[in-house]
C-alpha cells in the first residue's frame, strides 16, 4: 500500500517525442525541456513538474540504451501511427510503474469484455497504492497521454476501449517488451511472455 506514484503532471505526446528526438540529436537538456513545457504549461509549478517527468519519461528512461542502440529504427517507427502508440507507452511505463499497472489492469480486462470504466481501475489499483486522491489524480493525469498516442481510446467519460493496433515495426514490439520487463526484472527474457495481460495490446 506504499508504493510510489509518482506522477504529477500530464505530459503531452508531442512533448515526449521532440524530448525523445532531442535525446538522440544529444541536445537534450532541463533548458531544451522547459522551453517546450512553456508551449504548454503556464506557473512555475507546472513547468517545473512538466520538466522532471519529462526526465523521467525520457532522459532517465530505463529503456533507453535499447532506444539509442536501435535510434534509425525507432525514428522510422514513430513515422507510423501505430508504433508510434506503442512507443510512447513504452517509454511511459517503463518510467512510471504506476502505468505498467494501469495497463497491465487495464489488458487483464480487455481480455474478457470490450470496455472497462475508469471505477472499476480505480478499484483494482486502489489494491496496490491504496485509493487517495494521489492515486486518483495519477489516472487523470497518466490515462490522457495513453489516449492522446492513441493506445487506448475513451468513447466517453469513464469509460475506456482497446484500440485496434496494426504495427508495421518488429522494433515497436521490441521496445515494448523492454518495458515489460524493467518492470518485472527477476523474469527471464528467454521466456514467451505474450499471454500476459500487459501484451493484451499487442
Amino acid at each position: 500500500m506504499n508504493k510510489i506514484i509518482g506522477i504529477n503532471q500530464r505530459i503531452s505526446v508531442t512533448l515526449i517525442e521532440a524530448s525523445l528526438r532531442a535525446v538522440f540529436d544529444g541536445t537534450y537538456n532541463k533548458e531544451f525541456a522547459r522551453m517546450l513545457a512553456e508551449g504548454e504549461f503556464h506557473g512555475e509549478n507546472r513547468l517545473k513538474k512538466t520538466v522532471r517527468e519529462l526526465g523521467k519519461v525520457v532522459e532517465r528512461n530505463p529503456i533507453l540504451p535499447f532506444l539509442k542502440e536501435h535510434k534509425d529504427l525507432i525514428l522510422e517507427a514513430l513515422q507510423h501511427k501505430d508504433d508510434k502508440a506503442v512507443i510512447i507507452a513504452a517509454l511511459y511505463n517503463s518510467a512510471f510503474p504506476f502505468s505498467y499497472e494501469e495497463v497491465a489492469v487495464l489488458g487483464k480486462y480487455f481480455h474478457v469484455q470490450d470496455r472497462v470504466t475508469r471505477s472499476l481501475l480505480a478499484e483494482k489499483l486502489s489494491e496496490q497504492y491504496g485509493f487517495n486522491k494521489a492515486m486518483s489524480n495519477a489516472i487523470d493525469y497518466s490515462m490522457p497521454t495513453l489516449i492522446e498516442a492513441g493506445f487506448i481510446s475513451r468513447p466517453e467519460p469513464g469509460v475506456y476501449e482497446k484500440n485496434p493496433l496494426n504495427i508495421k515495426m518488429e522494433v515497436s514490439r521490441a521496445a515494448y517488451k523492454e518495458s515489460f520487463f524493467v518492470n518485472n526484472p527477476l523474469l527471464d527474457k528467454a521466456q514467451d511472455y505474450d499471454e500476459a495481460p500487459y501484451f493484451e495490446f499487442l
